[in-house]
């Protein structure tokens, strides 16, 4: 890395980034994270329309981006959700982590919070990215507040940056950069809360 004038990182000779793989399996203490797959199928999982959420578990298994993880709590348990990397830019070294889904059971709970501890680490360290992007709508505030208690900062809204089912959104823009002190220092005190919270 050098730096310019105001002191901003400038990209010097950096390797480039890679694709998730299907081969990635991310685990911590309560959960493991792997590849979602067509034979996850509604039988994988706990608490959902099975009907609906079958051909819609084939959709997202034949993704590559979004690239869906499914979230598995303990061993031989139904799955407990959905977590993904997505808006995966290569040359820009960036990628979203976003469409979460948890079953009620653990909704807001340390095991969904535990769910999206890899990611950044895995993002950084294993494919090379410089930064990882959480994005909400600005009237999303259980989405925002949880972006902050991850680590990421908060950068902006952009107005009027969306239409969805007919009305016009905000988005809420919040990063996690790896040459920054935001993206070196949320794995100690994400694992210090979590060490707190299985007290």
């Amino acid at each position: 890395m050098i730096h310019n004038q105001i002191c901003w990182s400038v990209v010097a000779t950096l390797p480039p980034a890679r694709c998730p793989t299907a081969a990635t399996s991310l685990t911590g203490r309560t959960v493991s994270l792997v590849h979602l797959i067509s034979i996850h199928t509604d039988s994988t999982f706990a608490s959902v329309d099975h009907a609906a959420f079958s051909a819609a578990i084939k959709e997202k298994a034949n993704s590559t981006d979004p690239f869906f993880f499914a979230v598995f709590y303990g061993h031989g348990r139904p799955g407990s959700g959905l977590r993904c990397p997505m808006c995966i830019n290569l040359e820009q070294l960036l990628l979203e982590i976003g469409h979460g889904w948890f079953c009620p059971s653990i909704q807001r709970t340390t095991v969904a919070a535990e769910a999206m501890f890899p990611f950044p680490s895995y993002a950084f360290d294993t494919l090379g990215y410089r930064r990882v992007e959480w994005r909400a709508k600005s009237l999303n505030d259980r989405s925002r507040r949880a972006a902050l208690r991850f680590g990421f900062l908060f950068e902006a809204i952009f107005r009027q940056h969306d239409i969805l089912k007919g009305r016009s959104w905000d988005t809420s823009w919040h990063s996690l950069l790896r040459d920054g002190k935001d993206g070196k220092q949320v794995r100690r005190p994400f694992d210090l809360w979590l060490q707190e919270t299985f007290r």
